[in-house]
């Protein structure tokens, strides 16, 4: 140990000198980088998260992880710093454009610029971006056109997912509509060849029959019914008819008009009417087969 002491001892002055230049030349480095850096930051505010950046757990799908906005903003904006067009839209937006025009090496400058940004996430919602350089109009200029120009390239990534959107929506509904139009289409083609019928007469024609067949088919179906239903009127009328109780004799003429008129109904329902049909069918099919070319 005391050769190396006697010989730092012999030395004493050469060491002291080495660090003096040493010591001295950083400082005084430190010092006219310190005296001669200018930065400039914004801090900004920025609304909550919304819902969709709610993001679920890789690892257990049942908890979920809340990324903030200041976070999302924070990686959008550096993303956007890692991009030459972004850096480029910036630059020139300062009075940095004319040194961007002379550089020889556009990448290796905007290298450079990209180096001297930095961006912060103070908090949940605080979000900080500052720029570091010699020239103290620099940073401010480079800081207010960063944003600048991010708050444009987020207008048109929304303009541009609107239209997405919107094309979309459009697709859809063009789509829709012509589903419906087909429905529409097919809808129609069914009515022409099933037409609904609008007496039983005319659903036994549809089925092939011919008008005195489907009249005598439609008689005995309906038949039953109407011979009920005014055998039960009748009936109900008759002990007013025949004048069993006491009083009924006031009441036995109108028993005995409506016993008359149910059974005139009786024909009229099952043999005049389907016999007038019949003529009038008949009558119209001669006139429209006599109108036809011959």
């Amino acid at each position: 140990m005391r050769p190396y002491l006697s010989t730092a001892r012999r030395y004493r002055w050469l060491l002291a000198a080495i660090l003096t230049l040493v010591w001295g030349a950083g400082i005084a480095a430190a010092f006219v980088e310190y005296t001669t850096t200018y930065e400039s930051g914004a801090t900004i505010w920025v609304l909550r998260a919304p819902a969709e950046l709610i993001q679920r757990n890789p690892s257990d799908p049942t908890i979920t992880s809340v990324q903030t906005v200041a976070v999302q903003q924070g990686e959008l904006l550096n993303q956007l710093l890692l991009t030459k067009s972004f850096l480029r839209d910036v630059v020139q937006r300062t009075s940095l454009s004319g040194d961007l025009a002379a550089a020889t090496d556009e990448a290796k400058y905007l290298e450079q610029m990209r180096k001297r940004f930095r961006v912060e996430v103070l908090g949940t919602n605080l979000l900080m971006v500052s720029f570091t350089a010699h020239d103290p109009r620099t940073p401010p200029e480079l800081v207010n056109a960063v944003l600048a120009v991010r708050d444009e390239r987020v207008a048109q990534a929304r303009v541009a997912d609107t239209a997405v959107v919107g094309a979309l929506y459009q697709k859809d509904f063009e789509i829709a509509q012509g589903q419906a139009l087909e429905a529409q289409q097919r809808l129609e083609e069914f009515d022409a060849t099933h037409r609904p019928p609008l007496n039983t007469v005319d659903e036994h024609v549809q089925a092939g029959e011919d008008l005195v067949t489907a009249l005598r088919s439609s008689g005995r179906r309906r038949f039953r019914p109407v011979l009920m239903t005014s055998l039960a009127a009748m009936l109900g009328m008759l002990p007013l008819a025949l004048a069993l109780g006491s009083g009924s004799e006031l009441l036995q003429p109108m028993a005995i008009c409506v016993i008359g008129g149910l059974l005139f109904a009786l024909m009229l329902s099952l043999v005049v009417t389907p016999t007038i049909y019949a003529l009038l069918r008949r009558s119209s099919s001669d006139g429209a087969s006599g109108a036809m070319p011959g």
